[in-house]
């Protein structure tokens, strides 16, 4: 049974290795959510991974789920604990930074914790760790997990909104408003706060608690030491009342971090120091809640990391003195947000629409982005296309809830123009949901036809021929509300729309309304055999089951739920691939995909780093295979079967991709006893510090090989099995920011 679970676990282990190795994950890393150091190391957690940023050598490198075992990419809180150890807390688990780029994970599925969604972690020095869940409060000694449910009242410890430890007494939290002290005897002591929210908490030397409500209330913030009083900046030297976050430095002077940038109140004595965008424009309109207070700390804020130094005197009266560095730029991909939604490929060129559109050159390097006061690109979350010539015409969903007139943008050669509905299509509307460009032979003014999908007073489907604007008549059964169309091998155009399935031979327009199973139209496609690919939207209160719908023609074949792998019944994307696989991304199940005679589906959980399971869309890029996945607020994930991509970023400096850095693999393997450990170091590297670390089966470290200085060369490693059981082992190398790891198996 022993030999069968080892087997298992090589096979397990090895298919995640190569699956991560087949994935690139482009996510914004700029905007700071939480902030820790050790040593030289800063640690940032942002919207889209864990960067370290390396005060000596000033380089980065990215952790997100593309690259390593981090459980999320958008990070929700980090602290170090009393050995050094940092750890991270993300909606997917609790993480343990180990060593290169792995980490140990806890949740449910190990028995720490009762959920995944870990809001906040903190460290009482020489106790242990608090962990906030949307579930319960846990306390971690080293080696038990201790929860709380509700306190003594009863309340449920659900969704706290922030937790500060006072060692050696506790765990002062907020829940529900209220603001509480919970001992290691498990009692529960309430500070009786008069405020509505919490967005920060502090405690300084002086037995004085502070916290600040949720902004934009601008209510400053509250102090109880005999009793609560409550400051703005009407009675306080505070700079600005919308405070998000309060932090005191290990000497208890207290940082309010506030909407025009932060003031701090100095623990002795009542000195005050402000630091906001009049004298330093970078802190204008703060939002961010992170910050590391100390005498060497730093800010994060929306774009990047800001470094400052303070130092205060008391021997000759009082004097302060607040420097702030050039903001560090912490940003490793071309995405300017990770909320994107639509990817198009033309001419060697790659389109990216989020807030604006990014054009990448053919190595996925940011050549030119399209910002404007106009309300389309400022705000611009909707579909796009691209015409032969580059010109790029933008939908426009920002003003959806407004009811202002709307249309949709065109960027010719870096100029702006928002074209409003009624100017062409003489009367108008409010937005426009899809935008499609057609090449055609028969239009020479633009050899194409651009089509889209308008909405407001009222909806349908316009086109534009190169020279007139055209609409189909207004009728209850005219289509409404396009998402997509494709032309079949006949020249009959077939349209997904919100209002079922369409074709459309140039004169005739045919609903298949009561012909489809599939009614709410997101998607479709035409794969290699020339089939159709419909995917919907299911409405429980309609019947409406959504799902996949193939049609050759003839006849209709549903995939759901209860008939096959899809996972789930709302899909909302579909593409098809240079082999001829379809590609079906849901809202709420990942992805299936579908190629004779094998199914398998890609998900969070399952043979993916997805960071979650909405897929807003799937892109093939046809020069490579790569399939460029957009995942929910999650950035972009790319795949390819053959794990070849060539993203063009990498973390710098980054040796590792450099063909003279090698791992080898351990010879003999399998071994008995003893083997050899070969790597070699490049000339370009120059002198490195070199770690040769050990690991079994559970990630824990069993042995250093090496840990020392080394020059350019090969090296190799004996390292002996004495008193080890026969089983699976990792050897991991660390070279500067190159790190990687391999497996190998000791027998008896």
């Amino acid at each position: 049974m022993k030999k069968l679970y080892i087997l298992f676990f090589f096979l397990f282990t090895e298919l995640f290795l190569v699956a991560q190795s087949r994935w690139v994950n482009y996510t914004y890393t700029n905007t700071v959510t939480c902030l820790e150091r050790t040593g030289t190391f800063w640690w940032a957690g942002t919207t889209g991974g864990l960067i370290r940023y390396d005060t000596v050598s000033r380089s980065i490198m990215l952790f997100n789920r593309g690259n390593s075992a981090l459980p999320a990419d958008y990070i929700n809180d980090l602290t170090v604990d009393d050995q050094g150890t940092l750890w991270v807390a993300t909606h997917n688990g609790l993480a343990r930074y180990e060593d290169g780029r792995q980490f140990s994970v806890f949740g449910p599925a190990t028995g720490s914790l009762y959920s995944d969604n870990v809001l906040f972690v903190r460290n009482e020095k020489g106790k242990g760790l608090w962990v906030a869940t949307d579930t319960a409060l846990t306390f971690y000694d080293g080696n038990t997990w201790l929860h709380y449910f509700e306190d003594n009242l009863g309340a449920k410890l659900v969704n706290l909104s922030y937790l500060y430890p006072v060692s050696p007494h506790g765990i002062i939290y907020s829940n529900n408003n209220q603001v509480k002290l919970l001992d290691h005897a498990g009692k529960f002591s309430d500070f009786q706060y008069p405020g509505n929210s919490v967005s920060g908490i502090a405690y300084d030397g002086l037995n004085q608690l502070y916290v600040s409500p949720k902004p934009p209330l601008g209510n400053g913030f509250y102090e109880q030491s005999s009793q609560w009083d409550h400051f703005t900046s009407s009675n306080s030297p505070l700079a600005n009342d919308n405070v998000f976050n309060i932090k005191n430095d290990p000497k208890f002077n207290v940082y309010f971090l506030h909407q025009n940038g932060f003031t701090m109140k100095t623990a002795s004595g009542n000195y005050w120091n402000n630091e906001t965008s009049d004298n330093f424009p970078a802190l204008s309109g703060l939002v961010t809640t992170a910050i590391y207070p100390d005498s060497l700390g730093a800010l994060g804020l929306a774009g990047g990391l800001l470094p400052y130094s303070f130092t205060e005197s008391y021997i000759v009266g009082y004097t302060s003195r607040m420097v702030l560095s050039d903001v560090i730029d912490l940003n490793k991909s071309p995405l300017r947000t990770n909320d994107v939604r639509d990817v198009i490929f033309r001419n060697g060129k790659k389109y990216i629409a989020t807030r604006g559109v990014g054009v990448w050159d053919i190595d996925n390097h940011l050549i030119k982005e399209y910002r404007s006061g106009s309300t389309v690109l400022t705000n611009f979350m909707g579909a796009m296309d691209v015409d032969i010539f580059g010109r790029i015409w933008c939908a426009d969903q920002s003003i959806r809830n407004e009811g202002k007139p709307g249309g949709f943008a065109l960027i010719d050669h870096g100029k702006v123009t928002e074209i409003k509905g009624d100017s062409i299509l003489g009367f108008p509307i409010s937005g426009v949901d899809a935008i499609q460009w057609e090449t055609t032979d028969n239009s020479p003014d633009t050899t194409g036809v651009l089509w889209i999908s308008y909405w407001g007073s009222r909806d349908g489907i316009a086109w534009y021929d190169g020279k007139t604007w055209n609409t189909f008549p207004d009728t209850t059964h005219a289509p409404k509300g396009f998402t997509q169309f494709v032309n079949d091998d006949n020249g009959v155009k077939w349209f997904a729309t919100m209002s079922g399935v369409f074709s459309y031979d140039g004169k005739k327009l045919t609903s298949y309304w009561n012909i489809a199973p599939i009614h709410q139209v997101t998607c479709v496609a035409k794969d290699k055999e020339g089939n159709l690919w419909f995917g919907g939207k299911p409405d429980e209160h309609l019947g409406w089951k959504g799902g996949l719908a193939k049609f050759n023609g003839k006849t209709w074949q549903v995939y759901d739920i209860d008939n096959s792998l899809l996972p789930d019944n709302y899909v909302t994307s579909i593409a098809v691939d240079t082999t001829g696989a379809i590609w079906a991304g849901t809202r709420n199940g990942g992805i299936l995909k579908m190629k004779w005679p094998h199914s398998q589906v890609i998900s969070q959980k399952f043979y993916s780093p997805l960071d979650n399971d909405f897929i807003w869309k799937i892109t093939v890029d046809r020069s490579t295979n790569d399939i460029w996945i957009l995942n929910h607020d999650a950035g972009i994930f790319i795949f390819n079967e053959k794990g070849v991509i060539h993203t063009g970023i990498k973390d710098n400096p980054d040796i590792s991709q450099n063909p003279g850095v090698f791992l080898q693999q351990n010879y003999p393997n399998p071994f008995k006893g003893s083997t050899i450990i070969s790597y070699s170091i490049p000339e370009s590297s120059g002198t490195v510090y070199v770690v040769l670390n050990i690991f079994n089966l559970l990630g824990q470290k069993i042995n250093t090989l090496v840990n020392t200085t080394q020059h350019p060369g090969k090296y190799e490693i004996a390292f002996r099995s004495t008193g080890l059981n026969p089983g699976i082992y990792f050897y991991q190398l660390n070279m500067g920011n190159y790190s990687t790891i391999r497996k190998m198996l000791l027998t008896k």
